[in-house]
């Protein structure tokens, strides 16, 4: 694959053989401390905050301590200006260790300005408090995601994908992708840790499922005044695809969300059929060269398995098929986020690699991830003592209606504790 118009092999595009023409030191210290900041000291915060472990501020500190030396060596390594001086990757880095400074600040101030003693009262005002602990607790959460979102900028940036004419095809393949891989990361840890969603499920599905079905209708096309090909055709259906299935869900979901006892539930599968359609539609992807082809063909057939677990858990939710669903939708997200042009087309007439070989690299790499979220759900349980959130399940099709659920999915009952202080927890 040549070099991108403006970048040259020596200035970090691909070289041809595979691999990268600039590799620093710099760079790997770059990516092994924003890594470690990032997807192991900050995640392991939350869950120590979550817990009201006394590790929760060293860990934060830690975390804080490898985040700056990791953004002061992306700062200084020699492929930073030279790639593209404005660069995606470039901004959201600086974006993101402000927001870790200022989640830190909100944490200092929440310890500092708590009251001296047990009756006595803070000289702060507790909505000033109040809004500072909220502040301090969204943007917690938030760096489950932004970091991701950083990192795929930088490979974006390192490989110097995604630009010029290929911008589209590399924002359909990275959102969409990125969709079923935290999606499926989210089924993954609400499986293990007994968490539930306070909004339906299927709900949810159907609103995401309209939205992207019609951005994805107008974005894939090149206009009417231009001619279209049979990609624009294809990415177009799909579209439209989601749109009519987005439809037909939110339809179901108000049926589905009946609490009458006198009429039997309604299971809204639309979400899971239109995923299960699309998969379809990726295995009979048409694209210029079998590499392309083969990564399609797996990507999809990742989909429909995953619906189908989906579709399974919705009839027989004894049976447990989240976590399958979850899987598969973190593989197939991944899959497909390595099936945009650029690199489909580097790797596949620039290296000796051929489809199957890399579609099995990609799918490694979504377990290492899934087993990475599991590893976290097992610290998170360690440090809330070894048990879930809630201890005890009812599912609807078994015990009743009355819960307001009627997607057949299981429902934990039991008190929520994680806003009490461990002093006012009942014993049990």
């Amino acid at each position: 694959m040549a070099p991108h118009e403006g970048h040259t092999a020596a200035e970090g595009a691909p070289d041809g053989t595979g691999g990268f023409a600039l590799f620093s030191s710099g760079l790997v210290l770059h990516v092994l401390f924003i890594i470690i900041a990032y997807f192991v000291l900050i995640p392991l915060g939350i869950s120590a905050a979550a817990a009201k472990s006394r590790h929760h501020v060293p860990i934060q500190i830690l975390a804080v301590i490898f985040a700056t030396v990791g953004y002061v060596l992306g700062g200084r390594v020699p492929w930073q200006p030279s790639y593209a001086p404005n660069n995606p990757h470039m901004y959201t880095g600086f974006i993101l260790i402000v927001l870790l400074f200022a989640q830190s600040a909100f944490g200092a101030i929440i310890k500092f300005t708590k009251p001296a003693g047990a009756g006595r009262s803070s000289r702060f005002s507790p909505n000033f408090r109040a809004t500072v602990r909220s502040a301090h607790k969204w943007l917690g959460w938030a760096h489950f995601f932004l970091p991701y979102v950083q990192a795929v900028f930088g490979v974006i940036e390192a490989t110097t994908a995604c630009q010029g004419d290929s911008i589209g095809n590399c924002l359909a393949h990275f959102i969409m992708g990125s969709f079923f891989l935290l999606y499926g990361s989210i089924m993954i840890t609400q499986t293990l840790l007994g968490w539930k969603s306070p909004v339906r499920q299927d709900l949810i599905d159907s609103i995401i499922i309209t939205v992207w079905g019609t951005i994805n209708t107008f974005t894939e096309n090149p206009g009417m005044n231009k001619r279209w090909l049979h990609g624009d055709w294809q990415h177009t259906g799909e579209g439209v695809l989601f749109v009519g299935g987005g439809i037909a869900s939110l339809v179901f979901s108000m049926f589905a969300a009946r609490k009458s006892t006198n009429v039997a539930p309604v299971r809204n599968y639309f979400p899971a059929l239109v995923i299960a359609l699309t998969g379809v539609t990726m295995l009979m992807h048409s694209q210029h060269a079998e590499f392309g082809i083969i990564v399609h063909r797996w990507f999809g057939i990742c989909l429909i398995i995953g619906a189908t677990c989906r579709i399974i858990h919705l009839y027989i939710p004894t049976l447990g098929m989240e976590l399958g669903t979850g899987t598969f939708f973190v593989l197939g997200g991944l899959l497909f986020q390595s099936a945009n042009w650029d690199f489909l087309m580097w790797l596949g007439q620039g290296t000796s690699m051929d489809g199957v070989a890399y579609a099995t690299f990609v799918t490694a790499l979504g377990l290492f991830i899934i087993g990475y979220v599991g590893a976290w759900c097992g610290v998170h349980l360690w440090f809330k003592g070894g048990k879930r959130k809630e201890e005890q399940y009812e599912t609807v099709a078994l015990q009743g209606r009355a819960s307001g659920s009627m997607d057949g999915q299981w429902l934990p009952v039991g008190t929520d504790e994680d806003d009490e202080e461990p002093s006012q927890r009942q014993p049990k």
